[in-house]
């Protein structure tokens, strides 16, 4: 049966906490393989954070926890903020049983604001497939420059909203892609613009490779898996469905260069090919959960470099 995204009325920030909490007890990938699918992000965090030991890391939008869990042993104190109680309260469960416990913590708070959490007390912040529900973009790049010490830096992970196909076929089929009537997929120019409004500099955009399988008609899922294997190919960010944002509050030595950001852990373009056509398309997608903090994607192939 063909798939199809029912979008959900919310009247502002309580409505987005509800929806979420509702989320929280069958928090699953609807994407694909989870375990693959989270070894792909947290592979692409890995290369543009460039954790140090010691450093205080700042997940906003946190959900379950999964991303701060997979990258504990890189970092020191690390804090997950998410509007939802709920979801805060699988975390917390998780954390029990985690080797992480001792330096990890997790906490109800907006990203808009982040009123928990002093100013200056972080050298790093990510995001993961949250911002496009968060309700005030401005307000959440003003928060995290505010919380980041002198040359820290955010990465986000968000839906290219510069995509051909949410721009334009999406619209022309019919076929919605929002979850909550709220959710906007900011663009690289509008992103970018607003995180230099906010203070930051040396801002860097990437790809990285995302498709919601679980959402859209089988055969639209196939077709945007092979237009993504073809916008690396060619080095168009039009047809990428996935966009990363490295940004940093005053001077960041270590922001990857335009070089360095070009690869990530993922087989090559003729992979994605051969898997497409492997699992035609017929190919059934996983369970529902949470689109965005419980982040979708494929993992496949390199990241393609923008501009700063």
């Amino acid at each position: 049966m063909a798939r199809r995204l029912t979008i959900t009325p919310i009247d502002g920030r309580e409505g987005v906490r509800a929806f979420f909490d509702t989320q929280a007890a069958d928090y699953r990938e609807a994407h694909g393989d989870e375990a693959r699918l989270l070894r792909y992000r947290l592979s692409i965090i890995r290369q543009h954070a460039r954790f140090a030991p010691d450093a205080a890391v700042l997940e906003i939008g946190c959900g379950d926890g999964r991303h701060l869990f997979g990258i504990g042993a890189d970092i020191g104190r690390s804090v997950g903020i998410d509007l939802s109680p709920r979801m805060i309260e699988a975390a917390r469960a998780k954390l029990k049983r985690s080797p992480s416990r001792g330096k990890l913590t997790f906490q109800v708070d907006a990203a808009e604001e982040l009123t928990s959490l002093a100013s200056g007390a972080f050298d790093l912040v990510f995001c993961v497939g949250a911002l496009e529900h968060m309700l005030d973009h401005a307000a959440v790049c003003r928060s995290v420059w505010r919380i980041l010490r002198p040359g820290g830096r955010f990465v986000c992970l968000t839906i290219n909203g510069g995509h051909v196909w949410y721009r334009k076929f999406a619209p022309l089929l019919g076929i919605e892609m929002r979850r909550l009537s709220t959710d906007h997929f900011l663009t690289r120019t509008e992103l970018v613009r607003l995180l230099q409004e906010a203070g930051f500099r040396e801002v860097r955009s990437d790809a990285w490779t995302f498709v919601q399988r679980g959402d859209i008609p089988r055969f639209w899922a196939a077709a945007l898996g092979i237009a993504d294997a073809i916008g690396r190919l060619i080095r168009t960010t039009s047809l990428c469905g996935g966009l990363v944002i490295g940004a940093c509050k005053e001077s960041c030595a270590g922001l990857a260069s335009d070089e360095q950001l070009v690869a990530h852990e993922a087989p090559p373009v003729e992979a994605l090919q051969r898997e497409t056509a492997e699992q035609g398309i017929g190919h059934e997608a996983g369970p529902g959960q949470r689109q965005g903090s419980a982040d979708g994607g494929e993992q496949s192939g390199a990241s393609i470099q923008l501009s700063r």
